[in-house]
């Protein structure tokens, strides 16, 4: 017992400086009773065998040999059938290889290695690594346990803490440096350029810059209206613009735009600050008003009856622009004017302040119009850029062709009155045809047939017949009844037939 003491002891000094190995306590075996110990545990750089690892630190990689020595019972024992299994262990594990690994004999043929290519070491303080020794030795699998001890490791040490630091009072200073106002036309968008420096001694970091409009505002932020900056460092300076529109119809006035800074410190704390930028706007602009500028018609002069083209040009005299344009020929009627096609309204989506646009009208002069300039009414209505209605009207005139030798024409025939002497007391018929040779109606017609002298000749019947319309080519027959007076003396007395009468021709 105390020879097997001895050797234990020297096994340790020899080894100790490539880890511990733990012995299991053991008592004299039987003869025929097999006995394996572990006699060497070595360390080396898991890429290179031929280096020894005299230090295993946290994470650190590492290949792993056990040495075993049979000291009783070799002879049963099949070589091939000898391995080493690693147990749980809290600081170290098997890494990309099994737990399990045979042991090859050595060449003194009674020591046996196991090596373990890739063992991990997690920087835990547990030194020990239990083992399980398999065997066969007469057909049979007999197992074995131990353990080894590798205590060339540095345990992890968690890094001692800094005391916390306030970097709350580390605070940049960004402000806008430089001219602060620009002056735009209502109306007009553009870009308004700025400046923002740091004018502290402390970095900013993850800049936003944002403008903040007034509700009321007549300007209008044209994209996001905010711009990212990486950082600024002290007394640094980056450029911005935002771009900017002005209502059309905005009062010249003065307006403010708040820019808003969001950023950080180096240390990461936030913060915030603002500033303010002007805008002076001028507004020279006119509201809408829409005229007629040029006329034409297709032919230049219209004939009654037959169907004319009007082209108008219309122009906005305003700078500010007419939405929802309405235009309507207003004083259209048989007596005038009527729609030759289409209908008598027309529309336009807008019309730019300055801008013209073409418009047409096909109408058919009424044949009752006199040669001349006749006028039609151009009904306008349309919206400004608030929304406000406007209603306007305009005149033009349109050339009617000469109706000439187109009105009503009335003649007398067959005159019917006594040839010879007529005695006194006597009744007179004088009679006639009035026919209507002209092209439109004959209205209001009144045929007075008159004595001139009454000491004569007087009316016996009525002197005067209305007819309220004769159509061209036809005829009216009239007769009159005259009383010759008492008195009379011998002599010519005349009578006298006027006609009077109208027709639809409208005079210029």
């Amino acid at each position: 017992m105390k020879k097997f003491i001895s050797i234990g002891l020297i096994l340790v000094i020899l080894f100790g400086q490539f880890g511990m190995v733990g012995l299991a306590e053991e008592e004299t075996p039987e003869p025929d009773d097999t006995v394996i110990v572990v006699s060497n545990v070595k360390t080396y750089e898991a890429k290179n065998e031929d280096e020894s690892k005299n230090l295993i630190k946290t994470k650190d990689n590492f290949k792993l040999k056990i040495t075993l020595e049979v000291k009783f019972g070799y002879g049963g024992i099949e070589k091939d059938n000898l391995y080493v299994q690693i147990g749980n262990s809290s600081s170290f594990t098997p890494s990309k290889t099994g737990s399990k690994v045979q042991a090859i004999p050595n060449k003194d043929e009674k020591t046996f290695t196991a090596t373990f290519e890739n063992m991990y070491y997690n920087g835990g303080t547990d030194t020990k690594i239990p083992i399980t020794i398999t065997y066969k030795k007469g057909g049979k699998m007999l197992t074995t346990d131990d353990y080894i001890s590798i205590t060339n490791i540095e345990p992890y040490k968690e890094p001692e803490k800094e005391e916390p630091r306030d970097t709350t009072k580390k605070v940049p200073n960004l402000a806008i440096i430089g001219p602060k106002t620009i002056t735009v036309n209502a109306g007009d968008s553009t870009y308004f350029p700025f400046t923002v420096q740091n004018t502290s001694n402390e970095g900013a970091e993850n800049i936003t810059i944002s403008a903040e409009l007034d509700g009321a505002s007549p300007i209008t932020l044209d994209g996001s209206g905010s711009e990212n900056i990486r950082g600024i460092s002290p007394s640094r300076a980056r450029d911005v613009d935002f771009r900017i529109s002005v209502d059309s119809n905005a009062e010249s006035n003065t307006y403010p735009i708040k820019i808003n800074f969001h950023f950080y410190n180096y240390s990461g704390d936030p913060f915030t600050a603002s500033d303010t930028i002007y805008v002076k706007v001028e507004n020279k602009n006119t509201s809408p008003l829409i005229t007629i500028g040029k006329v034409e018609t297709t032919p230049s002069i219209a004939e009654p009856g037959k169907s004319t083209n009007v082209k108008l040009q219309l122009k906005n005299t305003g700078t500010l622009e007419a939405k929802d344009v309405k235009i309507s020929l207003n004083n259209l009627s048989n007596e005038t004017f009527t729609l030759a096609s289409g209908t008598n309204t027309q529309y336009i989506k807008s019309l730019s302040g300055g801008s013209t646009e073409i418009i047409y009208f096909e109408i058919t002069p009424s044949e009752k119009l006199a040669g001349g300039n006749h006028d039609l009414e151009l009904g306008l209505s349309y919206k400004d850029s608030k929304g406000n209605p406007h209603e306007d009207s305009s005149k033009f005139f349109v050339n009617i062709a000469s109706n000439k030798g187109k009105n009503s024409n009335l003649i007398m025939e067959n005159l019917r009155y006594p040839e010879g002497a007529v005695g006194q007391n006597q009744t007179v018929t004088v009679g006639f045809s009035l026919k209507n040779v002209g092209k439109v109606d004959a209205k209001n017609i009144k045929v007075m047939v008159e004595s001139s002298d009454l000491s004569g000749v007087v009316p016996k019947t009525v002197n005067t017949k209305k007819i309220n319309s004769l159509e061209p080519g036809k005829s009216e027959n009239l007769s009159f009844a005259f009383l010759t007076g008492k008195e009379a003396e011998t002599r010519n007395y005349p009578i006298n037939i006027t006609v009077e009468y109208e027709d639809d021709l409208i005079a210029t």
